[in-house]
């Protein structure tokens, strides 16, 4: 293959590259206009995933799987991402969802400020969880889509967080929907006593002439091996005994 002689060719750079001059680059603006409830909503899943693609935010859940140690289910202990276990533990929020918290965040600038800015709700939402102002706490893939689906609750006991601060603090702009939702599960958590919901429980089915089954007590196995060993000690050798004597004298 020939290689082009390029010692004796010169460029003009001048005419490749242009500049351009900005005397004042304008700030980008993240304010937008909330005409109905549908763009609010919208707003509230915006800031939703800018808030969960953020950096501060990965750190942070970083953070608690390494230094908080919310690396296993909190209701399959044994299911856990340990040791390069591949599951997947998720951080679940709760009583408050990340919406919901959003939407407070929301509401509260929308009263103070009479405009919506996402990157200071996000800001703001995630000053929140470093403050530890949010319930959390580490669910298993399967559980967390459960709880989701409203086919597991969760006591208020388990979360981890000071999830009180941020009620008493924005109590003028979380809605009455959540504030019912709460009522109806602190009455929820007042009846739970045990809080392993999740736990295998058997149920036995007592039919008319089987005998229920009923446990051994450890006195009565010991007892039961005694008198197998004295019987067996005042007995003539077994078949087992026999043969094994006999292969002894056996010589191939």
């Amino acid at each position: 293959m020939r290689l082009p002689d390029i010692n004796n060719v010169t460029y003009d750079n001048s005419k490749l590259i242009k500049y351009l001059k900005l005397k004042k680059i304008e700030p980008i603006k993240m304010e937008i206009n909330i005409m109905s409830d549908k763009d609010k909503v919208k707003a509230i899943k915006t800031a939703e995933r800018m808030i969960r693609s953020s950096l501060e935010y990965k750190a942070y859940i970083k953070y608690l799987k390494k230094y908080i140690d919310m690396t296993k289910c909190s209701f399959f202990n044994n299911v856990n991402n340990k040791d390069g276990k591949k599951i997947s533990i998720e951080i679940h929020h709760e009583p408050f969802t990340l919406f919901d918290i959003t939407q407070a965040v929301l509401e509260k600038q929308l009263d103070e400020t009479g405009e919506v800015n996402l990157f200071n709700i996000s800001e703001e939402v995630m000053k929140l969880h470093y403050q530890c102002k949010v319930g959390l706490l580490p669910l298993s893939a399967t559980v967390h889509e459960l709880v989701h689906l409203g086919e597991v609750f969760i006591p208020l006991q388990s979360p981890r967080g000071d999830y009180i601060g941020f009620l008493e603090e924005y109590d003028r702009y979380i809605t009455m929907d959540m504030k019912d939702m709460l009522q109806e599960k602190l009455k929820l958590s007042r009846q739970v006593q045990d809080l392993s919901l999740l736990e295998t429980k058997y149920t036995y089915v007592e039919v008319d002439g089987f005998k229920f089954p009923s446990l051994v007590s450890q006195e009565k196995i010991s007892s039961s091996i005694e008198k197998i060993n004295e019987y067996q000690s005042t007995q003539e050798p077994n078949m087992w005994d026999s043969l094994n004597e006999s292969n002894e004298q056996v010589k191939f």
